[in-house]
């Protein structure tokens, strides 16, 4: 039963509100949604399709007393962005979806991690462009940027974030180190709703909020009395012989001062120029960077994934030239590749692999696609098939007597809700420093050189509610009208 007391808000998205429970019975996230629409299923059964069990953690729906949904309404509106409340809870609904806390390291983990939790929740969006006509100066607008640039110069962005995003899509969907990084750091700089960061699951990093320098320290440089037990860990097999020096760090190792009255440990690392050594830069290179491109262990999927020609992968309001250190040498930190190439395939079972994979099965604008859901839609509605019961598996479409023409419409219908999806859901990645017993089936990134901790690591994929279908015309519209802004700011 959930109970008020117990509740925090933890976000919002446009069809959920989020808060998470510390009730130890029902311990993790509640989602209430702001519609009585729900398709809970269709995250296990279709989504896990493409990104996996591994990233897909398991949600059940909850009963919940109606009377207690006006009281978390009233309670967390204060809470909430002003952009958001013109939607609140469904007060007629009476259930809720539950989730594990994607901020907090599995329980099966917690007996190999020591010290502070950190969680990073990122919304990548799309990154690739699918290619098409160029017919008019939208058309070939739309066809060689990123949308969520684009998205940037319009009016209602600007007055909700301030100012524009340099981040690009295509630069972290890259593979390349450098544009991934450029994207990570373009996030910190500017944070819109992509972007949050977790200390032992109280926000410390949004759009509102920057208190991810403390957050850091307690990471890098636990208090010592936090590391009498396991000390912390720098290699793979969690057996070095090195000796910690303990003192506080200096400058160059750190964004911001070290308490005068805590000892911290710190590390005088030969492999980092100055910059970076920097916490936030240890942080966004030396374990993001390499958790968002670790290769899940999978007897289904290996390799890398398969950059279709149906898709440019840069966008021209971001080009790339390599920096001239790249030229000289790799990126340091842990993840090896080709800095001088704009992009490289990303491992297929990794998160973004797994994401991109997804976001890359359709390469039909929404104009495109208009036509088969309309057949598609009339055909259901003709032999009365709901269309929530059908994408969420509960009600299947007998193929040997479906017209064939029809069939190829929902192939292609499906595929672009799923890469719908995929453009617009999140990733969050957990980390907590390894204790010296971490086995080494534990996933874990970092502890090749002391700057960096062997860290485990824990990867959801979430947000994955399936997009509205029968709006397709207005997105269209909605698209082109942000162009059109697009292009006059930009001649302007």
């Amino acid at each position: 039963m959930l109970r008020l007391s117990d509740l925090r808000y933890r976000g919002e998205g446009n069809k959920n509100i989020v808060l998470a429970d510390s009730n130890p019975p029902t311990k993790g996230t509640q989602s209430f949604k702001k519609s009585r629409e729900l398709t809970v299923l269709f995250g296990q059964h279709r989504m896990t399709q493409y990104f996996g069990s591994d990233f897909i953690h398991p949600f059940k729906l909850i009963d919940v007393d109606p009377s207690i949904l006006q009281a978390i309404n009233d309670r967390f509106q204060s809470c909430r962005p002003v952009f958001r409340l013109d939607r609140g809870v469904d007060l007629q609904t009476t259930r809720v979806l539950a989730a594990p806390d994607a901020t907090c390291i599995p329980a099966n983990l917690t007996p190999y991690g020591e010290g502070s939790v950190l969680c990073v929740e990122i919304k990548p969006k799309f990154g690739a462009i699918p290619r098409g006509p160029e017919r008019d100066p939208i058309e070939t607008t739309i066809r060689r940027n990123a949308m969520f640039c684009i998205m940037q110069y319009h009016e209602t962005k600007r007055r909700i974030w301030g100012r524009p995003s340099s981040y690009c899509p295509c630069d972290l969907f890259s593979g390349n180190q450098e544009r991934m990084l450029r994207a990570l750091f373009a996030m910190l700089e500017v944070r819109q709703n992509n972007l949050r960061v977790f200390c032992n699951s109280c926000c410390v990093l949004s759009n509102s909020v920057d208190l991810l320098d403390s957050a850091l320290m307690d990471f890098f440089h636990p208090p010592l009395e936090e590391c009498k037990s396991g000390g912390m860990n720098y290699n793979n097999s969690g057996d070095s012989p090195e000796v910690a020096s303990l003192h506080a760090p200096d400058k160059s190792s750190s964004d911001s001062e070290c308490d005068g009255g805590t000892a911290c440990h710190s590390y005088a690392c030969q492999l980092h120029a100055a910059d970076e050594g920097s916490l936030r830069h240890r942080f966004l290179g030396g374990l993001l960077l390499p958790a968002l491109l670790t290769a899940i262990p999978s007897p289904f999927t290996s390799g890398s994934i398969s950059r279709s020609p149906k898709f440019r992968y840069e966008c021209d309001l971001h080009p790339y030239t390599p920096s001239k250190a790249s030229n000289e040498k790799n990126i340091s930190f842990s993840v090896t590749s080709t800095p001088t190439l704009s992009f490289r395939d990303l491992p297929q079972s990794s998160p973004l692999g797994r994401i991109l994979q997804a976001q890359l099965e359709s390469s039909l604008s929404h104009q495109d696609l208009i036509g088969h859901y309309e057949s598609v839609a009339a055909y259901f509605e003709e032999y009365d098939i709901p269309w929530d019961s059908y994408i969420s598996g509960k009600i299947f479409v007998n193929t040997a007597e479906a017209p064939p023409c029809l069939i190829e419409s929902l192939n292609l219908v499906e595929k672009h809700l799923v890469a719908m999806v995929a453009r617009d859901c999140s990733i969050m990645l957990t980390f907590q420093r390894a204790k010296n017993n971490c086995p080494a089936s534990v996933l874990t990134v970092g502890g090749e050189c002391p700057c960096i901790p062997r860290t485990i690591i824990n990867i959801s994929i979430v947000d994955l509610d399936p997009k509205e279908l029968k709006n397709l015309q207005e997105r269209v519209k909605t698209e082109r009208r942000m162009v059109e802004q697009f292009l006059l700011q930009r001649e302007g």
